[in-house]
């Protein structure tokens, strides 16, 4: 039967201890029931340091946790670095709630009213009005549109159509057309358009 996860953390830390009694491969082999591959595996590079709490001995990823770095600073407990983040968001949420228990922050309270900052932000007795001119007057203005000349809007229109002529003439969608009525759009687009490049040569 495969061990689970868990199992495999409590034979590790048990092949561990065994080993730092001093115990030979096939003592640890006879008390753990582990086959000699997985105790060399647990013990492989084995330098003194490993988890304590599920046994990795891979000093890569091996880190000192501060059970109480309030009262006692210098003590340290190896664990890997997946054990160590573990415990210690245990470790926050355990200290959140003695502080929610002892009421020095009561639950629902937010950072703003701790430091006695009023919840709402002070805003002066301003007007709907007032208001909305002030925040059209940080938008930009779009540039005023200047109505087009006689000139442009003739140049406009020739284009347009011309434009629209000779794309409907020679447009395959346009099934209903004859032959004489395609001839006629591409015709007089085509006029329009030589009209629209002469009108801008003009000044």
């Amino acid at each position: 039967m495969r061990r689970t996860q868990k199992d495999m953390k409590k034979l590790r830390l048990k092949i561990i201890d065994l080993s730092k009694q001093g115990n030979s491969y096939e003592v640890i082999r006879k008390k753990t029931g582990a086959s000699p591959g997985t105790i060399s595996k647990v013990l492989k590079g084995f330098t003194g340091r490993y988890c304590h709490k599920c046994g990795i001995t891979n000093a890569e990823v091996l880190e000192e946790h501060h059970p109480d770095k309030i009262n006692r600073p210098d003590e340290t407990i190896t664990l890997c670095a997946n054990c160590h983040e573990e415990i210690s968001r245990r470790q926050q949420r355990e200290r959140i709630k003695k502080a929610q228990k002892n009421n020095t922050v009561p639950a629902g309270t937010s950072i703003i009213s701790r430091f006695n900052i009023p919840e709402t932000p002070i805003i002066p007795d301003v007007s709907p009005e007032e208001l909305k001119r002030f925040i059209q007057s940080l938008q930009p203005s779009p540039p005023p549109v200047r109505p087009m000349t006689p000139r442009e809007t003739k140049l406009s229109l020739l284009f347009t159509c011309g434009l629209a002529g000779v794309v409907n003439g020679l447009s395959p969608d346009n099934k209903n057309l004859k032959l004489p009525e395609r001839v006629f759009l591409v015709a007089g687009g085509g006029y329009l358009l030589r009209q629209f490049f002469e009108g801008l040569k003009k000044p």
